[in-house]
């Protein structure tokens, strides 16, 4: 017959210890994270990229930016954002904020749409519809 009480007492114990181990694991990318921004001067702004067939949503938070100041740009297959960071931020990182985002598939870059509200950066491409054209079989 299983003793219950051992075994539930080992399975919380393990879980414990799993739940302990990540959030070393997590503490630790989190302090390279930060030292790699103190050592570039330059933060890195969290993004969200939603796509769909037609089109890239980009959402990035870059709060303390004025929308004038501002620097987006498009080259090639990237999508390239600048901007001065105008808050102090607690930990002393760096000073502005830059991104890089590689697109995987062909867009259209006279239909990017770019929106600044509350902070968050919202942008909008367009994707290169696929051309298709009728083959005539002879």
């Amino acid at each position: 017959m299983v003793n219950l009480s051992l075994w539930r007492k080992r399975f919380f114990s393990r879980i414990r210890e799993i739940e302990e181990e990540i959030d070393r694991a997590t503490e630790e990318l989190f302090r390279e994270i930060k030292e790699e921004e103190l050592r570039r001067n330059y933060i890195i702004p969290l993004y969200n990229i939603r796509e769909n067939e037609r089109e890239y949503i980009i959402s990035i938070d870059i709060p303390g930016v004025n929308k004038e100041d501002i620097n987006l740009e498009l080259q090639k297959d990237k999508l390239i954002l600048e901007g001065p960071c105008n808050i102090k931020l607690p930990s002393g990182r760096g000073n502005c904020y830059k991104l890089a985002i590689e697109l995987t598939e062909p867009i259209e870059p006279e239909k990017v749409r770019a929106r600044y509200k509350n902070g968050v950066l919202e942008i909008s491409i367009l994707k290169k519809a696929e051309e298709r054209r009728k083959i005539r079989i002879e």
